[in-house]
């Protein structure tokens, strides 16, 4: 799995530099990631079509764009979202919930 965060990482990096939108809203990133790696996608969009590649593997894992999202933006304080700090402060106070 780390292979596969690492190949779209620079991906994800350039679509939430270009698109604000994206830092706060991983379905919408997911979405353009998945436009990206299918031309066809962007033309026809075509239900069908992206439920077919979809479960075929076609497209990156929901769960590697989340977690390239993530790295990117622990790296760069430039594409956090807005909701950035209050994640991050909802984890905290999670962990102190529990005592970890």
């Amino acid at each position: 799995m780390l292979n596969k965060i690492k190949k779209i990482e620079p991906l994800v990096e350039k679509l939430l530099e270009e698109q604000p939108a994206y830092r706060d809203n991983q379905n919408q990133l997911f979405i353009r990631v998945c436009m990206e790696a299918d031309s066809q996608l962007v033309k026809d969009y075509d239900f069908g079509h992206f439920y077919i590649n979809f479960t075929n593997g076609e497209y990156p894992p929901f769960e590697s764009v989340s977690r390239a999202r993530r790295m990117v933006q622990e790296r760069r304080e430039d594409l956090r979202g807005k909701n950035y700090k209050g994640r991050k402060k909802a984890a905290e106070e999670v962990k102190q919930s529990i005592n970890l």
